[in-house]
């Protein structure tokens, strides 16, 4: 089965019979585009005896985000922001146990709403926010911890 993909100002690109892996290496260089914090190329959707659909650049990025992890075999999921995570999907996230996940939903520092049965729930985007924030404490902390030993000439950052 051939799929055809056009980008705009560009040959289209034939995935057929080629391998996956290297349709997603060309796929990926497509929508790389310029790079240097260019936006990303214009695409279009080409369907058979229909006009082409431009997709919007949004779409784009989440395309080339995907292939990007594709490429290197790793899995894929797209989940809306908005979406309700039970505690142990969120711990999951975190790569915390579900008890501790637990303790920090009680102290507060990721907002949840509770079900009917009583059970908590967390929105990924406030979650994501949490362990962004999480992230960055733990890289200041980490600064603070090899200064010492980097103004020693010990130890060589990045």
């Amino acid at each position: 089965m051939w799929e055809t993909a056009s980008v705009r100002g560009a040959a289209p690109a034939l995935f057929a019979a080629r391998g996956r892996g290297e349709a997603l290496v060309l796929l990926l260089r497509r929508l790389r585009g310029r790079g240097g914090g260019a936006p990303p190329p214009s695409l279009q959707v080409v369907g058979p005896g229909e006009p082409p659909i431009d997709l919007p650049e949004d779409v784009v990025r989440a395309m080339r985000d995907a292939t990007e992890y594709l490429a290197k075999r790793e899995s894929v999921t797209v989940v809306p922001t908005e979406r309700l995570l039970t505690t142990q999907q969120a711990a999951d996230l975190l790569n915390l146990s579900r008890p501790y996940r637990i303790g920090l939903l009680g102290a507060g520092d990721v907002p949840s709403t509770a079900t009917r049965g009583g059970h908590r729930r967390i929105r990924l985007d406030d979650l994501l926010h949490y362990k962004a924030q999480r992230d960055a404490r733990r890289k200041a902390a980490l600064g603070q911890l090899t200064r010492p030993t980097e103004e020693l000439g010990l130890y060589k950052g990045q």
